[in-house]
């Protein structure tokens, strides 16, 4: 009981700490970047699946080709069906958005670590995350990195999943999202639950690689004002140096 409480202790600062660091409103963490793609996917599709029915979740085909790991397996693993879109060298945009509009589609899982080749037509990440949300239809991302899931989180992702390998992974998002995520730890995530040396060793990765915010300080702006005489009269444009705080 003395070990699960320390425990629960060092996830509920690191998760602060993690979600400050990757400018998200919330984080948690899973025992790997795998099981957060798994739990994070079972959240966003979970309503459905209560009701006896397996949620359904648009990927694009050419994803599954860029992890080490088949994006296609997690997803099955976190008790979803897939709707593939696209070819595995090139997807059009009208082909997500027909996914993205079935009635029986709950969410949208993209890569966000895949990079296409020179040669092949895919619609940018913050475009299909767009599209998803004004469809109603919540959006897990696969980060690579922190720099890129603090991307995809201000492109208006719900959820991005990533971590560190070996040590932990690591689910950010809104706090809406993430409390669907933590109350799975009850069911299909007690066998994710990060342990408290992988949450540290994360959270010192985190620290090395998210990247500094610098304020630029006050910005000198010129704004033209007109002087007047004593009787009224516009003597001429003067330039007057404002400044504003940063």
């Amino acid at each position: 009981m003395i070990e699960s409480d320390r425990k629960m202790q060092v996830h509920a600062s690191g998760r602060r700490r993690a979600a400050r660091m990757l400018e998200a409103a919330d984080a948690l963490f899973c025992a790997s970047r795998a099981a957060a793609i798994v739990l994070g996917a079972a959240a966003l599709c979970g309503e459905r699946r209560l009701r006896g029915r397996p949620g359904r979740i648009v990927m694009l085909r050419a994803h599954d080709r860029s992890g080490h790991v088949s994006f296609r397996e997690l997803l099955r693993l976190a008790g979803v069906r897939m709707v593939e879109a696209g070819r595995v060298d090139g997807v059009e945009s009208d082909d997500v958005l027909r996914a993205l509009e079935a009635p029986d589609v709950q969410a949208l899982f993209l890569d966000g670590s895949f990079h296409p080749a020179a040669d092949e037509m895919f619609p940018l990440p913050h475009e299909l995350i767009f599209a998803a949300r004004e469809r109603n239809r919540p959006v897990l991302v696969h980060a690579e990195n922190a720099a890129r899931a603090t991307a995809m989180l201000d492109a208006g992702a719900d959820l991005v999943a990533t971590g560190v390998d070996d040590a932990a992974g690591i689910l950010a998002g809104s706090a809406p999202a993430i409390a669907r995520c933590g109350r799975l730890f009850a069911g299909i995530g007690a066998a994710m639950v990060a342990h408290r040396s992988g949450v540290a060793e994360a959270l010192e990765a985190l620290g090395r690689t998210t990247p500094k915010r610098v304020s630029p300080g006050p910005v000198p702006l010129g704004t033209i004002v007109w002087k007047a005489g004593h009787d009224g009269e516009l003597a001429g444009p003067v330039e007057r140096p404002v400044t504003f705080p940063s």
